[in-house]
C-alpha cells in the first residue's frame, strides 16, 4: 500500500508539472492533468475581460451542471477548493487516499483559481469548460483504483494519450451541446499563450476551426443549448 501511494504522489507530482509547464487544459486533469495557466497582470490586455465573479458564480454553475447533465454526480463527494497561483486555473482530482475506495466513496475535487475572478471567460465559456472538468470526474467515478492510476500514467508520460483523452473529453461536452462553449473558451485562452504554448493546446484539444466543422455535420445529431 505504501508503495502504491508512493508511485501515485510521484505520478502525480510528474502529470502536475508538465501541465504546468504546457498549459494544458483543462481544463480538466487527473490530479493536474487538466490544467490551464492563468494570465499574468500584463496579459490581461490581450483579452476581453468580462464582469469579475466570485465563488457563488462558480457554484451555481456547477450545480446546474450537475441537475442538467451530470445527474449521477449528486450521489458522490465532490468538493469545490479554491486556491491562487499563476500556473493554472483548473483541475481535477481524486483525494489521493480514497483511490483505492469503491468509487462512489471517494472524494472527488474540483480545483478553481481565484484569479480567474477577476477576468473570467464569456459566462458560456466558462460553462462548458467547467462541463468538461466534471466530465473529467464523471470518468473517474467509473474507475476502480488500478484503472485510475493507469490513466495517471497515460497522461503523465504520453502526449499521444493525453491528447486522445483530452479531446475525448471535449468531445464528449460538445455533444451535451456546449460545443460553441468550447470554442470560446479557446477563442479566451489562445490570446494568453506563448507561440509554443499554443501549439501544444491545439494538439491536445479541439480547436475553434475544429468545432466550427464538427457543429457543420453534427447540429443535427446533437442539438446545442449554447
Amino acid at each position: 500500500m505504501k508503495i502504491a501511494l508512493a508511485l501515485l504522489l510521484t505520478l502525480q507530482s510528474l502529470v502536475f508539472a508538465q501541465s504546468t509547464i504546457e498549459v494544458s487544459d483543462e481544463n480538466g486533469s487527473k490530479a493536474g492533468h487538466c490544467k490551464y495557466r492563468g494570465p499574468k497582470e500584463d496579459e490581461t490586455s490581450k483579452v476581453k475581460c468580462q464582469d469579475s465573479i466570485d465563488e457563488s458564480v462558480i457554484e451555481k454553475i456547477v450545480n446546474q451542471l450537475v441537475d442538467e447533465d451530470f445527474p449521477k454526480l449528486k450521489d458522490v463527494k465532490l468538493v469545490i477548493k479554491y486556491f491562487k497561483s499563476d500556473a493554472y486555473y483548473l483541475a481535477t482530482w481524486v483525494k489521493p487516499l480514497h483511490i483505492f475506495k469503491k468509487p462512489s466513496k471517494r472524494e472527488y475535487i474540483l480545483k478553481i483559481n481565484k484569479n480567474l475572478f477577476n477576468c473570467p471567460p464569456p459566462p458560456k465559456a466558462l460553462k462548458a469548460i467547467m462541463a468538461h472538468e466534471l466530465q473529467h470526474i464523471r470518468d473517474y467515478t467509473h474507475m476502480k483504483a488500478i484503472k485510475l492510476l493507469g490513466l495517471l500514467k497515460d497522461v503523465g508520460l504520453s502526449k499521444k494519450k493525453r491528447a486522445k483523452y483530452e479531446r475525448a473529453t471535449d468531445e464528449a461536452v460538445m455533444e451535451m451541446g456546449y460545443a460553441k462553449g468550447i470554442k470560446g473558451y479557446r477563442l479566451w485562452i489562445y490570446p494568453l499563450l506563448s507561440p509554443k504554448d499554443l501549439e501544444t493546446k491545439k494538439r491536445f484539444y479541439w480547436t475553434p476551426k475544429e468545432v466550427d466543422t464538427w457543429l457543420e455535420s453534427n447540429t443535427d445529431r446533437f442539438p446545442q443549448k449554447q
